[in-house]
């Protein structure tokens, strides 16, 4: 079972990845193979933990708050679903188009 807190941890690890990326996505470290590599190896990690990340906040979270007796919590969680519907095939193409080796598209 996945508890907020381990949502959060794994939120805080994606943006700890993604600032690492965004350090080495300069033109001047992308001109070096071994960075360029390393680069490409970390967006393929922090695409496997968005997506893992979505899966598991659909399967352990939404479901509890849908059922909240709040209305606000429950619109809330619908609006979180609307907005991954609209990522995920967004998610997908940019892995597709710019992650193509096998290890990026498990």
């Amino acid at each position: 079972m996945t508890t907020i807190a381990d949502l959060h941890r794994r939120r805080r690890e994606i943006v700890e990845t993604a600032s690492v990326i965004d350090n080495l996505m300069t033109p001047e470290q992308l001109s070096v193979h071994a960075i360029a590599k390393v680069t490409h190896i970390l967006l393929c990690d922090l695409c496997e933990m968005v997506t893992n990340h979505l899966a598991d906040s659909h399967k352990e979270l939404y479901p509890g708050l849908l059922t909240h007796s709040e209305p606000s919590v429950k619109n809330m969680a619908w609006g979180l679903i609307n907005n991954d519907k609209l990522l995920k095939p967004e998610f997908s193409q940019y892995k597709r188009k710019w992650l193509k080796d096998q290890a990026c598209l498990r």
